[in-house]
């Protein structure tokens, strides 16, 4: 969560700094408006590491549509 807050969160970490919350409870308020099954759009952030290995699935999301 920590890379999706990096990457696109600049106005909701602003907006939680101002009102002295953690930005993740800003996401989670903002998330709470998101219709259940996000439109089909899945995110993958990480997914089972294997220790010694030390590699992951890539941040990504699936089925992201072009049609606005």
């Amino acid at each position: 969560m920590r890379w999706f807050r990096d990457a696109f969160c600049e106005m909701e970490k602003q907006e939680a700094l101002e009102r002295g919350l953690d930005a993740y409870a800003v996401l989670e308020e903002k998330a709470k408006e998101v219709p259940v099954g996000s439109n089909g759009i899945l995110p993958i952030f990480s997914d089972s590491m294997k220790y010694g290995k030390w590699y992951h699935a890539a941040p990504a999301f699936l089925n992201l549509s072009l049609d606005p």
